[in-house]
């Protein structure tokens, strides 16, 4: 079972280019903003070429240097 399963997705915020993002939240309580996205099959595979995994890349960069 993962973190992911855990989590109850709540009201639509907003729609962008690369998905769209929900309220949601853990057993816990804790909040989040959970985005829900597309990729197509050539971008399935890792590669900082794809605007997907550049972005999650980023992500956990900033995650691991400002942890909430």
């Amino acid at each position: 079972m993962s973190k992911l399963d855990e989590i109850t997705i709540g009201k639509y915020i907003a729609k962008g280019m690369m998905g769209t993002i929900f309220s949601a939240s853990d057993k816990e309580g804790n909040k989040y903003a959970y985005k829900i996205g597309k990729i197509l099959p050539r971008e399935v595979k890792k590669s900082l070429k794809s605007e997907y995994w550049r972005e999650n890349d980023f992500a956990e960069n900033l995650g691991n240097k400002y942890p909430g």
